[in-house]
């Protein structure tokens, strides 16, 4: 039971930041990259994207 001051929170869904594909899977993996310009910000990619965007 929580008590007054505590609440549920509900996480966001992934989201590729790319193509807008929402992450429903567990065993897919996805690839987060950390952004260089400030304030730092991490964003997901979905494989198909990811290997888009890192792979050769």
């Amino acid at each position: 039971m929580l008590s007054s001051r505590e609440s549920l929170t509900t996480p966001a869904q992934l989201r590729c930041i790319e193509c807008g594909r929402t992450w429903v899977f567990d065993r897919e993996r996805w690839r987060l990259k950390v952004l260089d310009e400030e304030p730092r910000e991490t964003v997901p990619y979905c494989p198909d994207c990811a290997h888009q965007e890192f792979d050769e």
